[in-house]
């Protein structure tokens, strides 16, 4: 691990696991208090805007709550809490500064959920509870039910400012994120994607991140190693930037590589492409020429393996539904498997999933299209997201979660299904999840979300 220069922003943070691990791995922090004046908050956003911040971790409790609820704006009610000393000025510029700089910002259930996070669920007692945890109603009794107007402003007040906010039940729990996100920032980690056993284009995937990491280190000269686990279950893919300069500008590179790959097969078009970033034509012409037999390659595996799980397909749709639906054809079945199929793995991204409503020329009983698309999906998804409370968060996360955080959701239900992956990956997982739901209370069902968490944070003690 790489030695880190700068220093870490802990906001309400500090615990004596932080700072042991301070002290050994000899990396400077800050400790500052939200729980004060306007002074002390314009010198935590100086400290969040300097270059020298690797990373901010804040635990929000109720007065950060009430702070940044108090917001007066035209129209609003009176109902609000008086904004103190605190200013809007200042709150909007702190916020601003932590979105802007690598951060987790952890909140306790009972302040982001608030008092609905307990409807429909068995509440634990303190008998139940085990001596190292809070039990559900020490926490209500710590924390209070916060006002249901202050707790929705300041969530949505946090959202607007892209402050991605993690939910967290036990102090332990709170302590071991943090540790985490630290190890994180030291690696300089860029991403990490599960790939599940059996998912459809499985190792096509990984042969597609190893040639983005060849093109991140032999073509645009940035520092990069590739690492991560395998279990039988599935695979963590995971890059991590060996300089902070290089851990920015990933998406931009995606897209630069994917531009390449889409026009290996027309040379001069290639090399122009190359040349404008930089690279010397007569380099550029052995880098088209390298790029365009290794893509080749992985097109032709793609294509046998698309094949090969299309007929497997199609045979698995005959057996368990031709008797039950016999009106359909072998040829229905064929255009169902081929219009639902991707033709090709996605960089990064869950494949995009095709709907048969959009192609009427095709005359299909819509019992069999239902059918039909349960059978494929789980055949590109692969056999990570099982049961019943699993299908129905991934229901969920299909239903609710915006396009651009599903990819990440699933990922993170994939890993934390998976029993043999490490705590720490799927502790952040189950976090992840948490916080999805905790988000969606209102839209999906109060007590089917508590249910859903509830039964999160079972598995397996975690």
């Amino acid at each position: 691990m790489q030695s880190v220069s700068g220093y870490f922003l802990l906001l309400d943070s500090r615990t004596e696991a932080l700072t042991s691990k301070f002290i050994t791995t000899g990396i400077d922090h800050r400790g500052k208090s939200l729980n004060s004046g306007e002074t002390n908050w314009n010198e935590i956003t100086r400290m969040a805007k300097s270059k020298n911040c690797l990373g901010v971790i804040a635990v929000l409790r109720e007065h950060a709550y009430q702070c940044f609820a108090s917001d007066r704006r035209n129209g609003e009610d009176d109902r609000q809490p008086p904004l103190g000393t605190i200013s809007q000025v200042v709150i909007d510029g702190m916020l601003a500064a932590i979105a802007a700089q690598p951060h987790l910002v952890l909140i306790h259930e009972a302040v982001l959920g608030g008092a609905a996070i307990h409807e429909g669920v068995e509440v634990e007692s303190d008998e139940d509870a085990s001596y190292d945890e809070w039990s559900d109603k020490a926490a209500r009794d710590h924390f209070g039910d916060i006002d249901e107007h202050v707790r929705l402003r300041a969530n949505e007040r946090l959202s607007e400012a892209g402050i991605n906010t993690t939910p967290y039940r036990r102090n332990a729990d709170a302590s071991m994120l943090s540790l985490g996100f630290i190890e994180d920032q030291q690696s300089n980690l860029l991403f990490r994607l599960y790939v599940p056993a059996g998912r459809l284009y499985e190792n096509e995937s990984a042969d597609l991140l190893r040639l983005f990491h060849e093109w991140l280190t032999s073509v645009r000269g940035m520092n990069v190693r590739q690492g991560g686990y395998t279990t039988a279950r599935g695979r963590v893919i995971e890059f991590f930037a060996e300089n902070r300069s290089d851990a920015s500008g990933l998406h931009g590179e995606m897209q630069r590589f994917q531009a390449f790959l889409a026009l290996v097969e027309h040379p001069l078009e290639a090399e122009q492409l190359l040349v404008g970033m930089g690279v010397n034509l007569q380099r550029a012409s052995s880098i088209v020429s390298q790029y365009a037999k290794r893509a080749r390659r992985l097109q032709i595996d793609v294509k046998h393996e698309r094949e090969r799980r299309s007929l497997d397909i199609r045979q698995q749709l005959e057996s368990e539904l031709l008797d039950e639906i016999p009106s359909q054809s072998g040829t229905a079945i064929s255009q169902v498997v081929d219009m639902l199929l991707p033709n090709e793995p996605q960089l990064l991204e869950a494949p995009a999933r095709r709907h048969l409503s959009a192609a009427p020329y095709l005359i299909i009983n819509q019992q069999f299209i239902t059918r039909a698309e349960g059978i494929i999906a789980q055949n590109i998804a692969g056999d990570a997201i099982q049961g019943k409370q699993a299908n129905e968060l991934q229901a969920l996360i299909a239903h609710h979660a915006d396009t651009a955080e599903q990819g990440d959701l699933l990922n993170s239900l994939r890993e934390f299904l998976d029993g043999s992956a490490p705590v720490n990956g799927r502790l952040k997982a189950k976090q992840r999840l948490k916080g999805f739901l905790l988000s969606i209370g209102d839209k999906a069902g109060q007590v089917g979300v508590n249910l859903l968490q509830a039964w999160i944070e079972k598995q397996l003690g975690l």
